[in-house]
């Protein structure tokens, strides 16, 4: 399961926002395949139960469940955006920060919402 930035791989456009819901019971580790957001300035941001994540620092490892409140927003201009997938269990990031391992290929999400793999 993933979900990305509206119009990702393109870039996403300024002034949007959404509220991703986890559909799924236990807990799942995030992990980033491609988390570029806010480059120009702190307005855009993904929230995660709180912790906001910004500019090329993912929330790879964070620990989310159906409880979970994650958010994202953009402010005047766009960037190119996130593509996250959810992970059975944590798993350490060895690459630099913001990528990760090959993943299995994400089905696009409309507008942040989870989506099943293929």
């Amino acid at each position: 399961k993933c979900f990305r930035s509206p119009n990702y791989p393109g870039f996403y456009a300024g002034r949007q926002s959404c509220k991703i819901t986890i559909n799924l019971a236990g807990n799942h580790a995030l992990r980033v395949k491609k988390f570029v957001v806010g480059s120009y300035s702190y307005d855009d941001a993904l929230t995660v139960d709180g912790v906001q994540y910004v500019k090329a620092t993912g929330p790879h490892g964070a620990i989310v469940s159906d409880a979970s409140v994650i958010t994202w927003s953009s402010g005047d201009y766009g960037n190119v955006g996130f593509d996250i997938c959810l992970g059975e269990e944590p798993e350490a990031c060895t690459l630099p920060l913001g990528y990760t391992s090959d993943v299995s290929a994400c089905a696009s999400a409309a507008g942040c919402t989870l989506s099943a793999l293929k």
